[in-house]
């Protein structure tokens, strides 16, 4: 079982600066904002979508809210915390930048990649909220996990990795695949109980190679009035790639295809 030291949790979640902003009149109002949240695992391009929107468009656009979200992801995808304390965690997070949209009359992207879980809960608790799945091909993903450590140097229970405890004789590889199909499973649920103009997929290797397939997933939730007037029919740079290569030989590129087989079951929907 894992153990949190709920010190440093509390001190992760609030940060050491986090001053509270309270209007209590108005926290209802804050919850009829239009919020924009990306369902994906992680490194499928979600810098590259949030600087496109901050360069091309009037939304509220961040990366990387602080304060992440990958410990209450976490804790929540485990049944340890409630809904009720899911919800407020979040709201606590994000009051300042609510706050923001709200006084200036923005939608608020919310580029946090690590609220997985909770989006679900979000969906309901904001009635105005959008979704973008974001998704790219698995074994890219596999690979730029093992780049970054996921599972290893990087503990799931502070920067919000899925788990399934039923399964623990996970390899590295096959616990990275379960991660990513995990993610695709919450959206295609999500799916299947939100209107079309509420949740869009985007596949990140054609918003890589085509921006227009951004202001496209935008138009059919609905937000496209908020981009400006461009070309984008341009390949995009790819943010925030991969920086530490590791060597990838063929034994273990047939280990990632083979979890990838097994384990990545949403794929097909996607890739064909």
């Amino acid at each position: 079982m894992i153990k949190y030291n709920f010190k440093l949790l509390v001190k992760k979640l609030l940060g050491q600066d986090f001053k509270p902003v309270v209007y209590p009149q108005k926290v209802d109002e804050l919850f009829e904002l239009e919020i924009v949240f990306l369902i994906t695992p992680g490194r499928s391009g979600t810098q590259t979508l949030v600087e496109y929107c901050i360069a091309n468009s009037t939304l509220l656009s961040l990366h990387a809210p602080e304060v992440t979200l990958g410990a209450i992801n976490h804790l929540y995808d485990q049944q340890r915390i409630s809904s009720e304390a899911a919800k407020w965690c979040y709201y606590t997070s994000r009051e300042k930048y609510l706050l923001q949209a709200f006084t200036e009359k923005k939608v608020f992207l919310d580029g946090d990649c690590k609220s997985l879980s909770i989006l679900p809960l979000l969906a309901k608790e904001f009635p105005k909220s959008k979704f973008i799945h974001l998704v790219r091909k698995p074994a890219s993903f596999i690979k730029s996990g093992l780049s970054r450590g996921y599972f290893t140097s990087k503990p799931s229970a502070f920067w919000g990795y899925l788990e399934d405890n039923d399964k623990t004789n996970l390899s590295q590889i096959e616990k990275i695949a379960l991660f990513w199909n995990k993610a695709n499973i919450i959206a295609e649920k999500m799916k299947k109980e939100l209107p079309s103009n509420r949740i869009q997929t985007l596949i990140a290797e054609e918003m890589f190679q085509d921006g227009s397939e951004i202001t496209k997933t935008f138009e059919l939730l609905h937000l496209l009035n908020h981009f400006n007037a461009i070309n984008n029919n341009n390949k995009l740079n790819v943010k925030n790639g991969q920086r530490k290569k590791i060597n990838i030989d063929t034994v273990l590129m047939e280990e990632i295809f083979e979890a990838v087989d097994l384990i990545c079951t949403t794929k097909d929907i996607y890739y064909k």
